[in-house]
């Protein structure tokens, strides 16, 4: 259990957390959303000191976001970057192949403006210190969870990267990194935000699952990262419509 937990650490944060390699990252799947919601916690605890101490929203928003970026080591951010290059080209064997390469393109570039603009505007909607804090619990749980979700709808895309050597999670572990979002949803926020906020996260990670299979064939590290990415802005973006 501790190895499975301490698996998740290393992969979604920059944590000085030691792992001895021992467990699969698919066998680590229930424990996505407790990292997110621990990083999701902990950027709400600090949003909402800084609104306590009196500094507006949407520069608290800028620093939370700046935290998120650096806790994860932007790994979700470079493979929203890496999709959206990867759009470039029509083949989708080029397609794959972009998406291995480093640099950062156009649409790279403008994906990753876009999506930041999109969550700094859903933080900026936030004023309260406690809804910061539940919100951010609840997105940073769900969009983690979203990955094993994906992990387990598409198949590999190719048969090396992340993804292939990261194997598929079975249905317990599914099950779990599903319902444990939900559960802290209903227990955090008002039954009306929960819903909501469940509808938008199911319509963004659903979309770009089947975006992602006609486009790349299925999932990469990358396809999983951006689900993270698409998720959490779409809850956020969100929230703009219910404060």
């Amino acid at each position: 259990m501790r190895e499975g937990l301490n698996t998740a650490l290393v992969f979604l944060t920059r944590l000085p957390v030691k792992s001895s390699g021992g467990s699969r990252l698919a066998d680590a799947a229930p424990w996505f959303p407790v990292v997110g919601a621990l990083i999701g916690a902990a950027a709400g605890a600090m949003f909402g000191a800084l609104t306590f101490a009196g500094m507006a929203s949407f520069p608290a928003a800028i620093l939370v976001l700046a935290f998120l970026v650096v806790v994860t080591g932007a790994l979700h951010e470079d493979g929203l970057a890496d999709c959206a290059d990867a759009l470039g080209p029509h083949d989708r064997t080029r397609r794959l192949e972009v998406m291995r390469d480093s640099r950062i393109g156009t649409f790279g570039t403008l994906a990753l403006v876009l999506v930041m603009l999109a969550r700094l505007a859903g933080l900026s909607s936030l004023w309260d210190p406690v809804a910061q804090l539940a919100v951010l619990t609840v997105v940073g749980a769900t969009s983690r969870g979203a990955i094993v979700g994906l992990m387990a709808a598409l198949p590999q895309a190719r048969a090396d990267g992340l993804a292939a050597s990261a194997g598929r999670p079975d249905r317990t572990s599914v099950a779990i990194a599903l319902g444990l979002p939900v559960l802290l949803a209903f227990l955090l926020l008002d039954p009306r935000e929960a819903v909501v906020l469940l509808l938008a996260a199911l319509v963004a990670a659903s979309a770009w699952a089947w975006f992602a299979r006609r486009s790349f064939g299925g999932q990469t590290g990358d396809v999983l990262g951006t689900t993270q990415q698409l998720v959490e802005a779409a809850m956020l973006l969100t929230v703009t419509t219910l404060r």
